[in-house]
Order: structure tokens, then sequence, then C-alpha cells
């Protein structure tokens, strides 16, 4: 368990960056070009890092949350890819 969640905390230090960095480049090309669009991406970015850093140091997380987390994350990429990507969330 421990060797699995060392490997998960890996993983999560390489993704982290890299999303980071594309969301940072995005915001500030949409900066100059829309910005609505660039305010928008600000406050969905200070979500997401405020939630991931909460969520981070707890082992249980309500579903409720993980939803709410996720629906802000797909509303950033959804922004950053401008409009060629769709999503849906269906739960019962």
């Amino acid at each position: 368990e421990q060797l699995a969640t060392a490997r998960l905390r890996a993983l999560q230090s390489q993704i982290h960056p890299h999303f980071l960095f594309n969301t940072l480049n995005s915001l500030a090309e949409q900066i100059w070009e829309d910005r609505e669009k660039a305010d928008r991406m600000v406050l969905l970015l200070g979500a997401m890092l405020r939630t991931t850093l909460g969520l981070s140091q707890r082992t249980l997380i309500p579903l409720r949350e993980e939803i709410a987390a996720l629906h802000d994350y797909l509303d950033l990429v959804t922004l950053r890819h401008q409009g060629r990507l769709a999503t849906s969330i269906a739960v019962d």
C-alpha cells in the first residue's frame, strides 16, 4: 500500500506542473484575446488549487466534493481548448 501511494504521489507531482504550466500559458494568451474568459480561468484555477491542497491532506473525501472538483477541472480544460472539447457528468 505504501508503494502504491508513493507511486501515485510521484505521478501526481509530474502531472500537476504540466497541467499548471499549460493552463498558465493558455491564460497568458487569453488575457489579450478575451479578458472575461481569462478572468473565468483564473477563478477556476484558484478554486482547483484550493481544492487540491485541501483534498490532498484527507484520506476520505465525499463524492460531492470530488464531483465539484471535477466540474471545475472540466470547465477549465474546456475553456483552455476553446470549444474543441465537450464533457458531461451523470451521477445518480
